[in-house]
């Protein structure tokens, strides 16, 4: 099942339906919901520095209670997984409907990767893994913002558990990746289950297909495994595991051929991938990247291989279009006392092989 993320205020679950058109939206959601305070914590030694910790239950009975400002609350158990000040009543919600969000060109510069990379996600902070694990694994999740007034006047009109229409959304694209915007024009009404356009969207999503991937890369040793979604390798409930998924490679870093080698004379880069699900970051090192350029070309052909998976246009700073290809991934972890948080994905057994 979906999830809406309420930074600092709420976790909800739903589904929804995007329209085609580019300038507006109209969305149908299902949706469970549970509840979030967000409390600022200090140390009372120091007062000038506090910490927003997000608290999630079901029901409200089961949130700290505070009747003022400087009341105790013991905190158990509890690991700090990030810390990041999100915009003043910001809310995001996640979006689904089964189907896939049309890929965007990247207008960021290859070179700008090392100091403001690609974001994973829009929001400021990552979802929780229990979080993603609610996460529907095929079909694009679109993120949705509305401002605190518009919160207060709409989001308290849904029910649980009921199918809702969004109409004259705003969409928009920010880092490659698409955004709705809930405006004042915005409206929302309940529609019934058997709406025959929330019918479709059901069938599609058990009717999902991957995108067909190009000719360029290859399988080293193919094993006919079935593509599966990154959403699906997030959410995998196995730390160290092997996917086959089809991508595409929206950056990478460092991204000069004469980069790509170590002072040890081995490959060692860090590309970023996507598809309709989710972005990840993935490794490509040593013997991997042997394999994957074919050895060890000149740097003109090492230039043609990487422009290729990358989508480098022949017009300088044009907007790339990375083509979809196919790749083997493998999840492990790099601290055996924290698997989970320290997951890192690499490419491996695949191969650059060709132009399209």
């Amino acid at each position: 099942m979906a999830a809406i993320y309420f930074l600092g205020s709420r976790l909800m679950s739903f589904f929804v339906k995007v329209c085609s058109e580019p300038a507006s939206l109209t969305i149908f959601i299902f949706l469970k919901y549970y509840l979030c305070c967000c409390m600022r914590i200090i140390d009372e030694t120091n007062h000038q520095i506090a910490m927003a910790v997000n608290i999630f239950e079901e029901n409200v009975e089961r949130l700290p209670r505070v009747a003022a400002v400087g009341d105790v609350i013991v905190l158990c158990c509890v690991e700090i997984l990030h810390f990041c000040e999100a915009a003043k009543d910001e809310w995001i919600i996640f979006a689904w409907d089964g189907t896939n969000t049309p890929p965007n060109v990247i207008c960021s510069k290859l070179e700008e990767e090392i100091n403001s990379p690609l974001p994973l996600q829009l929001e400021p902070l990552p979802l929780s893994r229990e979080v993603l694990c609610t996460l529907p694994v095929v079909g694009s999740i679109l993120r949705m913002t509305f401002d605190a007034d518009l919160v207060k006047n709409h989001l308290h009109l849904l029910n649980v558990d009921k199918w809702v229409k969004f109409m004259n959304m705003r969409l928009k694209v920010v880092d490659g990746l698409w955004l709705g915007v809930f405006t004042p024009q915005s409206k929302l009404q309940y529609t019934p289950n058997e709406d025959g356009l929330i019918v479709e969207r059901q069938r599609l999503s058990e009717e999902w297909l991957f995108p067909k991937p190009s000719f360029i890369t290859e399988e080293v040793n193919q094993d006919h495994a079935i593509p599966v979604t990154l959403m699906t390798v997030l959410t995998h409930s196995e730390v160290t595991a092997k996917f086959k998924c089809v991508v595409r490679v929206v950056a990478a870093t460092p991204c000069q051929a004469e980069n790509l080698l170590s002072s040890t004379g081995e490959y060692r880069m860090r590309l970023t991938l996507e598809d309709s699900t989710a972005r990840i970051h993935a490794f490509v090192t040593a013997k991997d990247g042997e394999v994957l350029f074919d050895g060890y070309p000149d740097i003109d052909e090492l230039t043609r291989k990487l422009n290729i998976l990358l989508g480098v246009n022949e017009v300088k700073d044009a907007p790339r279009n990375p083509p979809w290809v196919c790749v083997c991934l493998k999840s492990f972890c790099v601290s055996k006392t924290d698997v989970w948080s320290s997951r890192t994905f690499k490419i491996f057994d695949t191969k650059i092989v060709g132009d399209t």
